[in-house]
């Protein structure tokens, strides 16, 4: 026997002259209190899960080149995830910008910086972005701003960040196995307490300075075959 609750029905209405059409990304809250949607041709949308209700659809303030005023609109979002602790939407928008948003305190903050996969950490103090170009970035989300950069010419996965941030993971196209990252600034930044994950934050300067860092990845073919010599030190890899 299966029981069954009535549960809310969450139903996309008509926004700006669009049609909710097929979601493309989902990601729930840290509690699960809340979900965000991105579709295709329409406003990144963020529900109550109790009540199925919509909260907030993702506005754009962007300058009419036209009247010479601002105007409110949409744009099409292609990935998306959490911040854990102070509950904002991070995000990317297909014209090559990264944003974070609050869907109840309307809190909003972009950069260009184009991105094909976000990751928040769990301390929600460090987002990493990655892009078709091999290249992984490090960001400081309360400034909103790049600390450390990962450089390759595969195609990045997948990554995640230790639980306590002070470690990337990555998986890489034509690799065979995964990469462990311990970069000093992620070291620093998780020793440092004087930077606030207060979303109003973003209007102030940091009291410390986090010079970007950039490592290269060197190419490394994967190894299919092993075989060590009975008599000597020596290995043999194909």
């Amino acid at each position: 026997m299966v029981n069954r609750t009535d549960a809310p029905t969450m139903q996309a209405e008509k926004a700006s002259d669009a049609f909710a059409n097929a979601p493309v990304c989902a990601a729930f809250n840290h509690n699960a209190s809340q979900l965000a949607v991105g579709y295709r041709g329409f406003p990144l949308s963020v529900w109550s899960v109790q009540a199925g209700t919509l909260i907030e659809r993702c506005k754009r303030v962007t300058a009419s080149k036209q009247q010479g005023q601002t105007q409110c609109n949409w744009w099409g979002v292609d990935q998306l995830t959490w911040n854990p602790v102070t509950d904002h939407v991070i995000a990317v928008y297909r014209d090559g910008c990264i944003f974070k948003w609050h869907p109840i305190l309307s809190e909003y903050q972009e950069a260009q910086s184009a991105a094909d996969e976000v990751a928040c950490s769990r301390d929600g103090k460090l987002f990493a972005s990655s892009n078709s170009m091999g290249i992984i970035q490090v960001w400081n989300f309360a400034y909103f701003t790049p600390i450390y950069r990962l450089s390759s010419e595969d195609l990045v996965t997948g990554f995640s960040f230790s639980p306590h941030a002070t470690r990337l993971y990555d998986t890489r196209s034509t690799a065979t196995a995964i990469n462990v990252w311990e970069l000093n600034n992620l070291l620093q930044f998780a020793e440092s307490g004087d930077l606030s994950n207060n979303a109003a934050s973003s209007t102030h300067q940091s009291t410390l300075v986090y010079q970007a860092s950039e490592t290269t990845i060197a190419d490394i073919e994967p190894i299919t075959s092993l075989l060590a010599s009975p008599i000597r030190s020596v290995v043999l890899h194909g």
